[in-house]
């Protein structure tokens, strides 16, 4: 569990870097809220394969 704490850790943090270095002056809730809907489009793809894979739908 620590290691996916630590990678979307990391990944957050790209994100930020990503975000202030966008030109264009960003408030700080619309940067939070594109964090977070970037973390759950990389986080429910993997959770819905693994379920496949789990149900045995992936072969």
């Amino acid at each position: 569990m620590r290691y996916i704490s630590e990678a979307l850790d990391q990944y957050t943090g790209i994100c930020k870097e990503a975000l202030h270095d966008c030109p264009s002056k960003l408030s700080k809730s619309f940067e939070s809220v594109i964090i977070e809907v970037l973390l759950l489009y990389m986080v429910i793809p993997a959770t819905e394969f693994l379920r496949d894979l789990w149900l045995g739908a992936i072969v």
